[in-house]
C-alpha cells in the first residue's frame, strides 16, 4: 500500500505539473479537450493567477497535515487524546466513521433481509413447496387408488378389457 500511495504522490506532484502546465492550456489539457469537451462548447477557464493560487494552497494544506501528524503521533504524543477530550462529540462521530455502517445496515440491509425472509417463508414454503408438495401427494393418492385394480393376474386384465370393450360400444351404438 506504501509503495503505490509513493507512486500516486511522486505522479502528483512531479508528472502532474510536467504534463498540465501552462495551466488550462498544457499538454494534458489540449490531449484530453476534444474527448471531454465538444468542441462548440465554451468553458470559463480561472486565470492563472488563481489557479496557481489554489494549486499552491492545496499543496500548503497538504505539507501542513503531515506537519500536523507528525507532531501529534511523533512529537508530542499525548496531544490526541488532549484533542479527543476537547472535541468529544466530533471525536465520537469521527472514530464511529459518521455512523456510516449503521445507518446502511437499517436503510439498505434490514430491508432486504425482511423482504428475503418474507419471500423466503410466505411465498417459497407455503405457495411453491404446497404447489409442489401437492403434486406429489396427488399422485401418490392416485397410485394407491389403482395399486387396488393391479393383481397381476392375466384373466383379470383380460376380463376388464372385455368389460371395457362391451360398455364402449354400448356408449357409442346407443346414441
Amino acid at each position: 500500500m506504501t509503495t503505490s500511495l509513493v507512486i500516486l504522490a511522486f505522479m502528483a506532484i512531479i508528472v502532474g505539473p510536467l504534463f498540465g502546465y501552462p495551466l488550462e492550456n498544457g499538454y494534458i489539457h489540449r490531449f484530453l479537450g476534444p474527448v471531454l469537451v465538444s468542441g462548440h462548447l465554451h468553458i470559463p477557464h480561472l486565470s492563472e493567477g488563481v489557479s496557481l493560487s489554489l494549486m499552491m494552497l492545496s499543496i500548503f494544506m497538504g505539507i501542513a497535515g503531515i506537519a500536523l501528524a507528525y507532531i501529534y503521533y511523533m512529537v508530542k504524543t499525548d496531544l490526541p487524546a488532549k484533542t479527543a477530550g476537547l472535541f468529544k462529540p466530533l471525536y465520537k462521530l469521527s472514530y464511529n466513521k459518521w455512523y456510516f455502517d449503521e445507518i446502511y445496515k437499517s436503510v439498505i440491509i434490514d430491508p432486504i433481509i425482511t423482504i428475503s425472509k418474507f419471500m423466503w417463508k410466505g411465498i417459497d414454503v407455503n405457495v411453491i413447496d404446497f404447489i409442489v408438495n401437492s403434486f406429489g401427494k396427488v399422485a401418490m393418492f392416485l397410485g394407491s387408488m389403482f395399486r387396488t385394480i393391479q393383481t397381476g393376474r392375466i384373466q383379470t386384465y383380460i376380463f376388464t378389457m372385455i368389460v371395457g370393450v362391451i360398455v364402449m360400444l354400448t356408449v357409442f351404438y346407443s346414441f
